[in-house]
């Protein structure tokens, strides 16, 4: 954490390290097709990280982070366990990803949702509209949100969703010293969700 600590000098910001994650051991044969398969990627990047510590997994989403209008880039889900790890391609880049139990939810940029059951793909949906900026689990579904400014309570049963709740926010939603143009309607993009 020292490395960072020179950039945010004078920007008065203090990192503090909040979690570690350790990588579970891989076999080697699997490691140099995981290369041979990232090089045909051409120079993806790592999107996120999502671990799920009581089954000792851990997602890595590979993508680009920015895009002009549209993805024309292929992505991949990797999934890592104690014994092995899968790789999925996406026909778009992942946005975004969070584990309940042995499930696995994976935002892409299109607005699709994918779901990986015991490192297997179940099925993909549209959500959103838009690009899946941010997943999370509550008591009550699977809860999204979209740069296209909606979010959404949805539940998985059945191997299908079900929209519980949406809520749709744009510029008009936000306070005045957030945003001071009220006239035009425009969708306000959901970077995050904190509980």
């Amino acid at each position: 954490m020292s490395k960072l600590d020179k950039f945010h000098e004078r920007t008065g910001i203090q990192l503090q390290q909040t979690h570690t994650f350790q990588l579970p051991l891989v076999k080697s044969c699997d490691i140099t097709i995981q290369r041979l398969y990232f090089q045909s990627l051409c120079d993806a990047s790592v999107v996120s990280i999502c671990s799920a510590s009581s089954s000792r997994r851990c997602a890595i989403l590979f993508g680009e982070t920015i895009h002009d209008e549209w993805c024309s880039h292929q992505g991949l889900t990797l999934i890592i366990n104690r014994n092995n790890s899968t790789q999925h391609p996406l026909p778009v880049c992942p946005s975004s990803a969070i584990w309940s139990s042995s499930l696995l939810f994976v935002g892409d940029v299109a607005g699709s949702i994918h779901v990986y059951s015991n490192d297997k793909h179940m099925l993909s949906h549209d959500l959103h509209s838009n690009c899946i900026t941010c997943l999370d689990i509550s008591p009550h579904g699977l809860l999204s949100t979209s740069s296209d400014g909606t979010i959404r309570l949805s539940s998985f049963k059945s191997n299908s969703f079900t929209t519980i709740k949406e809520i749709k926010l744009n510029n008009n939603n936000l306070s005045r010293r957030i945003c001071r143009q009220t006239t035009v309607n425009k969708a306000v993009c959901i970077a995050a969700l904190n509980r």
